[in-house]
Parts: structure tokens; sequence; C-alpha cells
């Protein structure tokens, strides 16, 4: 019988039968043969030599003959000396050689195996079939000299065990083995080769279990073979040393130079990886098995499926009842499943019973397993001994999903195991889920929740991921679920402990494992439908949003659940409070119309009572603490008759507990003024309430103490939402959910309101923003974020910084040189100085970075996780590349801090305009960082002599040019942000059709808020300054659009920008008014000026700096377009084409985009110890169409007249005497209605011609008296 000699892949001749059998096994393939004998000394030299090169050369046969054991075969190949080497082909022998001569031998091998390789006989259809396995694609996704060096080594195995198949020796790899480490474990593909050959993992080694079939080793041998023919036959089957890069060291490693891989997660792998990844590996191999049709078949048919189908149907209509959505029918199935396997199918084994009488057993240590027991994936057996018989029992640790249906038993592993058969057997979504702290257990995807739930068949658990952590205590740190589909890091859903299960996530990085995952799921995804792995992606992504929200742990999640809908609650057992919490609807408060009038809402609730009251009267409003609240979540009212209190707390099986009460005004025309609030709460040992008062924004947040005294806020101010939200937790002991309470009050204080929440309401002003949308919300950020870059140009240091690295004297003297040569302005003439040198000197392009190691441009691997010190320069994406040459990882973070930009002086658009805008400022000039949300970024620089902004961009030409299709372009500087899209664009209806993220009147209040709050702190002068320079830089905008002068955009936007600087006003009398009794105030709409006292001198420039309240109204001076009609004349436009801009009319108007508008003004005489006695008012107002003008006349306490004018433009009065004895007084108009598009324009407010500058368009007069009060 032939045998495997102790060293090489040797086969050793025992006896003469066998000779000729190996022969004729070889076929084509080179077969070498040493006869030799033990008693010959240059036999013994030669053995180790032969031994070698049989390992060596793998693709050749070698025999050890001994002439004693077999001396026919020796008669009949006249064998005369030893050693002697024969040379077979097709069971010929070609040639011979003598003597110990280990070159001479290595010459005649290589001479005669090139000829073996390329003849090698292979079978075509399992060469078809092994290169149709993704194991076979992803080897030949390596380098040609890395493939040839792998499957020399691979074939190396599978002709050892196929010509050896009863000798374990050669059916075991460790994994400790260097040729494994440094040849196999990095090679994308090699160890998936390994496992399709029928390895398994047992610990520290890789063994191919004895009885399974060697058919796909074969396929998998021929598709080897017949790729590796396919290579040159000059080729040497040895691969050749890649060479190394100049300066790098060599390796001190194999013989053959570690090869660079470039598809693998580390060129050279820690020990930890390495194990790490064989892991990986073996676990996605082994969910491989799940998917074999027919063990699902053997699986269903031990199942009662239609049983438990009957009972999960069952159990889904009494979710039904009552009118809820219900559970759906699968997911009750999941549940009857996890009932059928953990009460009926399969049974836990701590320690296995003696076999021979029943009794105890107790351990005695592990064995190896039998050949029959490794086939079935045994890798451990564990050996018990029976306490009275002392027999032994064995207990194999199966890891075969097929076995483990016959054996039904064993813990978590088997457990898990056989589940996860179960549940893809009966067609769900199945993982196995691996915890790197010992433990398995499944996932199975939800249709109905569009989400993976949490199934461990040992503690018949569902749906409760925090059951480890917060149950077991577990200390987690990588929990890794394998499908045939995915491989996914899931630790998150599972731990509420985030910091601390990074810190515990300390085998390999984070980064590493990202792209190792990553990569095994794009293999395993190769060979699916698009629209599949469009399902699968989209999944992840909600997954990822899961992982990101850290969960509180709940008592139930001790032995519990975090979600989940209330019929899928109660159908698990799960307590009567969670179904009040699930059937309570949510309630928020909304103004009633008695509030808006009175502009102040309150809600009061007495805990006593258990009642909700609104109201200054506190009518009652409903009983039950419920149903007033927005949400709540383990929270209970407690009565102690004993003591005589009640209050809320939360339920004593939790340590936490919220409840929140919601204000919302969006159903009127308010907002917030002021928020008062009494919120009390008692807090004993360590309990604590913790109340967050918050609005629309993130800013719009006050956290109260919960004391008994009332708070008055106006963080909310603005806000269209109020929402106060108790969380209790803390405590001590077993009564420590009574240490934190809200509320608390004695049964004698009915009278008193723990609660009492009073929202003063006002109209909003012309910059509030609401937004309203996830589009404005992030629109809204963004702007916020590139003016924060921009207020770092600011800095005097850094300011100081930035002159420091530049020459700026050898540029101001180049400048004054270019001025006196061309005629130029110096000041310009120094801005283009310095962008030449910046361009030209100071900063360079990157697009991608060079290998620090040895120079080579290297290739894009994705995008990594910033470091501390990369965010520390608010770093965005940082890009991660690898070079091909040498496998050197490289980091390109993309710092937004231009601090950090005069250091690395080097980027792209983004590094360059920040970096550019910072110099340009520190060097004096006015500077714009411009961002193109197409995707660029440049600089303006306004030129005072040449009156408009200038643009700096070295590569810039019309951005439409280039064929990029504009939507936004915003301008940003530390005075004002601007949409500047029109001035780089002359298609405009094509970009109005692309601008469809926000409205564009959202977008002027977002500007016109952003602008505000930047211009509060400059002088008149300075606003002065900049509002010329808009309307210069309107008038630009409008030469693109000659033919259009008067599109709707800017009505929509651009002339709502021009009115954006508004403070409410309220007249009150001077000291001569007082003393005349009179008060008097006209408006000129032509010239757009304020007048008053009795020669009528002009008191305020511009309608609104005297208005009390503004809401989408503008003036319009019809056709004033002074400044635009003289840049468009310097432009070249005809006279006749600016006829239509020269005469017209002055009014104020809504906005075409607003349905109304609103305008009051105000006076107030209650310090003056007078009083109105009668009120004239003449006003100019002209309707067209249906438009309409609708005044009103409020005084104090609620005393309102509804005034009429002529439509006319005359000069009729209107008097009255219906305020007489009020002490304050508004006059509102309301501008509505209209048709068609310039419906805007068909109600027209102080409406006059633009020449008549000397009269009025609104008069307000008002006599006064001596108060009798």
């Amino acid at each position: 019988m032939a045998s495997v000699s102790n060293h090489g892949n040797s086969i050793v001749i025992e006896d003469d039968s066998q000779f000729q059998e190996q022969l004729n096994q070889a076929g084509n393939r080179l077969v070498v043969v040493d006869f030799n004998a033990s008693w010959c000394g240059p036999c013994r030299m030669m053995a180790p030599v032969f031994s070698k090169l049989s390992v060596k050369y793998s693709a050749a046969v070698f025999l050890t003959v001994d002439v004693e054991k077999c001396q026919r075969t020796v008669v009949q190949q006249g064998i005369s000396a030893m050693p002697t080497f024969f040379f077979f082909k097709n069971r010929k022998k070609v040639d011979e050689m003598q003597g110990a001569n280990p070159k001479g031998l290595e010459d005649k091998i290589n001479q005669w195996i090139g000829g073996a390789v390329e003849t090698m006989s292979v079978d075509p259809k399992r060469v078809a079939t092994g290169r149709s396995w993704d194991c076979f694609e992803q080897l030949l996704d390596n380098p040609q000299e890395v493939f040839m060096d792998v499957s020399q080594l691979l074939l190396r195995f599978a002709s050892n065990i196929i010509n050896n198949p009863d000798n374990p020796k050669y059916r075991t790899i460790k994994v400790s083995n260097k040729i494994f480490q440094s040849r196999l474990l990095p090679v994308n593909g090699a160890v998936e080769c390994l496992f399709t050959m029928g390895f398994k993992e047992r610990g520290d080694q890789l063994v191919c279990p004895q009885g399974e079939s060697l058919e796909k080793m074969l396929i998998l041998q021929d598709a080897l073979n017949d790729e590796r023919s396919r290579h040159s036959t000059a080729q040497e089957l040895e691969p050749t040393p890649t060479p190394a890069p100049v300066n790098q060291p060599q390796s001190n490693g194999p013989s053959c130079a570690q090869p660079t891989i470039v598809s693998s997660p580390a060129a050279n792998p820690s020990d930890k990886e390495r194990d790490f990844l064989l892991r990986l590996h073996s676990s996605l191999q082994h969910v491989l098995l799940y998917e074999d049709k027919d063990l699902q078949r053997r699986a269903r048919e031990m199942i009662p499926l239609a049983e438990l189908e009957r009972r999960a149907k069952e159990a889904s209509e009494r979710t039904k009842q009552g009118g809820d959505g219900g559970v759906d029918e699968r997911d009750c199935l999941v549940l009857e499943l996890l009932n059928w396997f953990k009460g009926t199918f399969f049974k836990w084994v701590d320690k296995p019973s003696c076999p021979s009488c029943g009794s105890l057993t107790f351990a005695i240590g592990v064995v190896p397993p039998t050949p029959e027991e490794m086939a079935w994936g045994a890798g451990n057996v564990e050996s018990y001994k029976c306490v009275y018989c002392g027999k032994v029992a064995r207990f194999p640790r199966y890891n075969h999903p097929a076995k483990l249906l016959e054996t039904r038993r064993g813990r978590c592993g088997e457990w898990a195991n056989c589940f996860t058969l179960c549940c893809r057997a009966v067609g769900f979504e199945a993982r196995h889920i691996l915890d790197w702290t010992d433990h398995v257990w499944t996932e199975v995807y939800s249709e109905a929740q569009q989400r993976w739930l949490h199934c461990d068949s040992c503690e018949n658990a569902c749906d409760k991921p925090l059951l480890y952590e917060a149950g077991w205590g577990k200390r987690l740190s990588y929990i890794i679920a394998f499908s045939h589909e995915q491989v996914l890091d899931v630790t998150w859903r599972y731990s509420a402990k985030h910091e601390e299960v990074k810190k515990a996530r300390n085998l390999v990085s984070e980064a590493w494992l990202v792209e190792t995952l990553n990569r095994m799921t794009e293999e395993h995804q190769r060979n699916l439908s698009e629209a599949r792995r469009k399902v699968l992606a989209e999944r992840q992504v909600k997954e990822l949003v899961e992982f990101f929200t850290i969960k509180s742990v709940r008592h139930d999640e001790l032995q519990g659940r975090v979600s989940g809908s209330l019929a899928w609650r109660l159908l698990r057992g799960e307590t009567k409070q969670q179904a009040d919490e699930e059937k309570h609807e949510p309630y928020i408060y909304k103004p009633t119309d008695e509030e808006i009038k009175e502009k102040r809402l309150r809600l009061c609730f007495n805990c006593v009572m258990n009642k909700y009251f609104r109201g200054y009267d506190r009518e009652l409003d409903l009983s039950g603490w419920q149903s007033r609240v927005a949400s709540f979540s383990s929270i209970t009212r407690k009565v102690e008759r004993d003591w005589k209190m009640v209050y809320l707390a939360r339920t004593e099986t939790v340590s936490t507990g919220h409840i929140t009460w919601q204000i919302d005004l969006n159903s009127c025309d308010l907002v917030i003024d002021s928020v008062t609030i009494i919120a009390r709460s008692d807090t004993f040992q360590t309990g604590r309430v913790d109340w967050k008062l918050s609005g629309d924004e993130e800013s719009q947040v006050e956290m109260l103490s919960g004391g008994q005294e009332s708070t008055i806020t106006s963080v909310l101010s603005g806000s269209k939402t109020l929402k106060l939200t108790a969380t209790v937790s803390g405590g001590k002991g077993d009564v420590a959910w009574q240490h934190a309470q809200i509320f608390r009050q004695s049964f004698s204080s009915q009278s008193e309101y723990p609660l009492d929440i009073l929202v003063s309401m006002k109209e909003p002003s012309l910059i509030h923003v609401v937004h309203s949308s996830k589009n404005e919300r992030y629109f809204f950020a963004r702007l916020q974020s590139q003016d924060e870059v921009v207020q770092l140009y600011e800095q005097p240091s850094l300011q100081q910084q930035a002159l420091d690295l530049m020459p700026v004297s050898a540029m101001r003297k180049e400048a004054r040189k270019e001025s006196e040569q061309t005629g130029k302005d110096e000041r310009d003439c120094l801005m283009n100085q310095v962008n030449k040198w910046f361009y030209g000197s100071f900063f360079r392009w990157l697009d991608k970075p060079k290998c620090s190691w040895c120079g080579t441009v290297t290739k894009n691997i994705g995008i990594l996780p910033p470091t501390i010190e990369e965010q520390r320069w608010l770093v965005g994406p940082v890009e991660g590349y690898k070079c091909p040459y040498c496998g050197t990882d490289e980091r390109f973070p993309r710092y937004n801090h231009p601090a950090k930009l005069l250091e690395t002086r080097c980027g792209r658009c983004g590094e360059h305009a920040n970096c550019q805008a910072l110099l340009l400022r520190s060097m004096g000039f006015d500077v714009r960082h411009v961002t193109d949300w197409t995707d660029h970024v440049w600089v303006e620089v306004y030129s005072y002599k040449e009156q408009k902004w200038v643009t700096c961009d070295r590569d810039y030409f019309s951005r439409e040019r280039e064929g990029k299709k504009l939507s936004y372009i915003m301008a940003v500087s530390n005075e004002e942000t601007v949409d500047v899209t029109w001035r780089y664009s002359t298609k405009q209806n094509e970009v109005m059709q692309r601008r469809l993220h926000v409205s564009e009147e959202w977008l002027a209040r977002a500007l016109a808020f952003l602008n505000y709050q930047k211009q509060q702190k400059l002088s008149p002068a300075r606003r002065e300054t900049l509002r010329e320079r808009s309307a210069l830089e309107l008038a630009e905008f409008l030469s693109n659009y000659q033919k259009q002068l008067e599109p709707k955009f800017f009505f929509n936007c651009l002339l709502f920008y021009f009115t954006l600087q508004y403070t409410p006003y309220t007249f009150t009398p001077t000291d001569e008014e007082i003393n005349s009794k009179r008060l008097q105030v006209q408006y000129c709409c032509a010239s757009d000026k304020y007048r008053r006292g009795p020669k009528m001198e002009t008191f305020l420039q511009g309608w609104k700096s005297g208005a009390a309240a503004v809401k989408s109204v503008f003036r319009k001076y019809e056709h004033d377009w002074t400044t635009v009609l003289n840049y468009l004349r310097s432009r070249g436009v005809k006279e006749a084409d600016l006829t239509t801009l020269r005469k017209g009319n002055a009014f104020l108007s809504r906005l075409p985009s607003s349905p109304t508008g609103l305008v009051s003004w105000a006076m107030d005489f209650s310090t003056s110890g007078l009083v109105i006695d009668t009120i004239t008012i003449i006003t100019h107002c002209e309707t067209m169409e249906s438009g309409k003008v609708d005044w009103k006349l409020e005084g104090d306490d609620d005393v309102v007249e509804n005034l009429s004018f002529s439509s006319q433009r005359d000069h009729k009065s209107h008097t009255t005497s219906s305020l007489r004895g009020c002490k304050t007084l508004k006059l509102t108009a309301a501008l509505s209605g209209g048709r068609g598009k310039l419906a805007w324009k068909h109600a027209q407010l102080c409406s006059q011609p633009i020449d008549s500058e000397g009269d009025s368009s609104l008069d307000i007069a008002v006599t006064l008296k001596e108060s009798t009060a």
C-alpha cells in the first residue's frame, strides 16, 4: 500500500502492485521515481533533497521505491545502482539519472515539467464548474504572480489528499504555519478555496474531515491546472519574486518575495488581523450550508409547518381585535417557530447523561474526534465520566446543521446553528450572529416591520437586543452578522454602552474591519441582480441609522425589548402599561380663536384632581394626566393614600421614564414671544428629574430647575412650536422609582397647579425663519457652516499669521509699478499680484497624494474616519489612498480651517478658495467666499474702482460654458450672505427649474435672517454702503435679462432682499406735541420718507422705519431703475429699450408669492398723561380687479373700528372718535385679492406718482385731551 513519507510530498511505494497503479493514476503528469535502499549512504543523502523537490514541484508526482521491498519492480526496470532516478510521462520512461547529484536532479525535473503542465489532462466539465465558483473568480482577481504562487499551494494540498485519502496528516493545516499566514491568508479568494475544497475551522487548524466527497476538490484542482496551463509555457511554475521598489528593503520571509496584494485589506496583516480574518472566512463559508436546498427540505420535513402557520394566523387575528393594525402573520410565525424549537424540538445539554445507566457525569477533558465526528464538523469532543458506573460519555460539538437535525441537542452554538437553518427552510431571510465574547444567535428579517429581529432560540427571546449587555452583564466587543448575501458589523444594535464597547474593540482597526466586511459582502453580492443589491443597500442604510441611536435600557430589556408595536408586545405577553402607552393618541395644543385674538395661551394641570385646565379662568379641559400629553413612556400616576400624596413617577420596573407636552402655532400667523412656566418636581436620594423646554431650532433649548417658582424665558421667541419634556431616572434600592417625582401634591392642595404654562404670542418679524422641511434645515445649516469658516478670516492673529507668510512689500511694489504702467487702480493691481503669487508660488493643486515612501501616484480606496487631531482643524471627509506599488496607505484630510491650510498649502478648489480668501482678507480686501452647489468654490473681491465684485478663480470661466447645470451659488462674507447665482448664468428659466430644494421666498427670508444678525453691529453708514452695493449688484444681475426686466424671481427674492432691515417702531409724542395736544405723522411713498411736527420735517427714512409690523409687503417704485438705467446705459443698451423704465408710481404691495400682506402703524400716549380724542386719517389706496385693502383701527381693551377708504387717488379723510379715551392706537392695512400673474399689483397702498415727492400718501393726525381717570 502506498503511503506518504515523513518529509515532503513524495509517495512511498511499499509493494510492487502500487508502482504500476501510481503510474496509471498520474496520466500525462511527470513522474519522478527514486530507487533507493536504506543501507545506501548516497541514498540517505539524497532523501531530504528528493522530499524538498516534491514539495517545490507539486505539479509532478514523486515516488520513493525501496529496492528491497519492491524487488520485482527493480528487476523489471533494470536497476543496478542506487540511487537511480527514472522520469516517466504517460506511463513511459523518458529519462533517467544515477548518483547523488541534487542540481542535476532538479535540472532534469525542470527540463520535463514544463511540458507536463502544458499538456495536463483536465476534465472540461469540471473546469467549467470550477471557473463559475466565486472563490475561483476571487482568486483570479489577484495579480498573475500571486495567482501562480497560491494555486501551486492549493494544488499541493489537493494532490496530497486525493492521492492519500486515508492519511489524516495531509488533511490538517496549521493556521500558525508561516506559508499559510504569508502566502495564503492575505490573498483574495485563497481561504475561500480551501473551504470549498472541504476544509473546516477547528481551533487553530483547518481540517478536511475524512469521509467527505472529494468531488469539489477535484473540480477545483482541474480548474486551477487549466488556468495555470494558459500562462506561458516558458514561465517557471515557481513564481518569480516581485522586485522590491527602489529604496525598499528586501523581505526576510520565504524564498519568494511577498507580493503586493491590492485587494487585501492589509498587505502585511498582524497576527490579530489574520486570526480575525480567518474566523470571518470560516463563518461566512459556514452559512452557505443553509442555502443547500436538500438540507432545507430535510429541515422542513421535521417542522410541523402547517400547525405553526395555523397558530400564527390565529395569533395575528387576535392582535387585530379592537381596530388595531395588529401583527403581521409572518412575524407571528417567527414567534411560533421559536416556541416550537425551544419547547419541542431541541434540547439543551450542559453535561450529557451516562449512556449506560443514565446517571450524572463529570468532565474529564477533551479528546480528539473520530473521522466520523470530524466529517460532521466536530472540532472538539468533550469527554465525561459517569459518577455511578464509571463509563465514559462523549459529547461531540457538531457544527454541521445536517447532523444537528439528527442529534437535536447542544449548547448555544448548536441551537443557533440549527435554528438558523430552520428559519431559512421555512422561507425567512435569516442571519447567523456571532458574538466574539462567546455567544451565537439568529436574526430574522421582518418584511412587515422593515427591520431585522433578534431571535435567541436558547432563550426563546425575540427582539430583545440589549438582553446580553443589560440582562447578562456581558461586555461586548464585536458582533458580526453572516448570511449568504452579506457580512455586517451589528454590534451597535446590541449595546447601549457604545463608549465601553469602543474601548473593548482592540483586536483590529475599525478601518480594517469596515473595509474587510465591505469587500466580503461585495464578493458575495457579485452574482446578485442590481435590484436585489439595491434592496440590500437600502436595508443597510436603515440599519446604520438604527445603530447610531444609542438605546436606553428598560427593565424588560433585562429580559425584554426596547421597540415594537403594541400588538407585537401584547403578543409576547408584556405589560398593560406598555399597552396603555401604545393606545395613547398624542395630543398637541393648538390655539383657539380666542387665544389667537388675545395672543395668549395658558394650560394648567392639577395632579390631585388629575385634570387639565385651560385659559385664565382655568376652565376644565379634560380629565386624566395622559389625555393632554404628546407622548410618554413608563410613566404612571401614584396615589399614596396613607401619606395623602399624589404624583407622577416612572413605573417600578424601569430605570427611566419620560413625558412630553407640546404646543403648535402653525395653524395661525403668530409665533411665540415669551413663555412663563411652572413645572414642579421633587427628588430624593439620587433621583433625578430633567426638564427640557425646546422650540423649532436646535439652539432654542432651556433646561428648567423644576422648582416652585415660575420661570420666564424668551429663548423660544420666534418659534412656532413648544415642547416640554420631563425625564425621570436615578434613585436607590427597591424604591428607586419613587425617588424622582413630578407634580407631587397633597390631597388638600386642589387649588394649586404644579404645571402651569403661559405662552405669549406675537406676529412674526420679517426675518423670522421657520425650517419646516428637511431641505430647509439642510440648506440653512449649510449656509451657517459656510459662514462659520468665513468668520475665521476676521481673527487678527490668523491674519497676522497669513501676512507673515506673504511677500507684502514686494507685491505692493509690483502693484504700484503695474498701476503706473497700465493706469489701473493700485488696489486692483495689488489684488492681481496676490493672486499671481498665490497660484504661482504658494498653493498647489492636489488631485491624489503620492506615496510618501516611494513617490508613486496612489489609488483611492474610500473614505476613512478622521483622527482627533484632524477634527481639530474642521476636517471634512478624509480620503484614503493606497500605493499600487508598495502598498503604503496614505491619508488626504480635506481641511476646512484656513490656519491648517497655511501649513499644508495644497488641496483642490475648496482648499484653494479657503486659503486664498484668508490671504486677501489679511491684505484688507473685502472678500466673499463663493460656493457653487454643483461642486466648485472660488473667491470674489470687491473693486472700489470698478464698483463691483471681481471673480478670482485661476480656472474660472462661465460655469454654464463648462456645461454645469447651475442651481444655487452663494457668496458669504463676514458682513453678508448673498445669492449670486444670476451673475454666473444667462439661462434664468433653466436655473429656476432646478432650484427646487427650497422656495425662493424662504431663501430670501433665510438670507435676511443671516444678514440681519451680521449687520446689527455695523454702523448705519456701513449698512448704507452695503445697500448701495446691493443695488449695483442687482443692476448687474438684471443686465443678463434685458428681455425680462421684471422676472417673477426678482419680486419674490431680490426685491424682498432690499427691504430686509426692519425694527418695529411705535410713535410716542414729543414734549412739543404733548403741549399742543396734537400728533401728526405723514408718509410720502414717492420719496419713501416720514414727516412729523408743525413744519412737517423729515423724521424717518424708509417706509418700514416707521411701521409697527410688516408681513409680506414691499415698496414698489414702479420702474424705479435709476441705478439700473445708468448701469445698462454704460453697457450699451439703447435708450429706446429703456423707455418703459422711466416713469411710474410708487406704492406698497404684497409680495407676489404671498396671498396676503400686512403693515401696521402704532402710537402710544401712555407716558404723556393724555388720551386720544379724535383721529383723522388720509390715505391713498388703489384697487383693481378683485384686489382688496382692508383697514382696521384698534385701541385699548379690544376697541376696534373697521375703516373704508375711496379707491380713487383723492385726499378724502376719515375722522373718528371711536378710540376716544384710549392711550394707544394701531392702524393696520391688509392687502389681498387680485387676478392672474399680476394679482399682487391689484391692491396698492399709499399709491402716488413718483414725481410727487412733495405730497403725502398717508396722513395720521391725532388730537389729544387730558385723561379723566
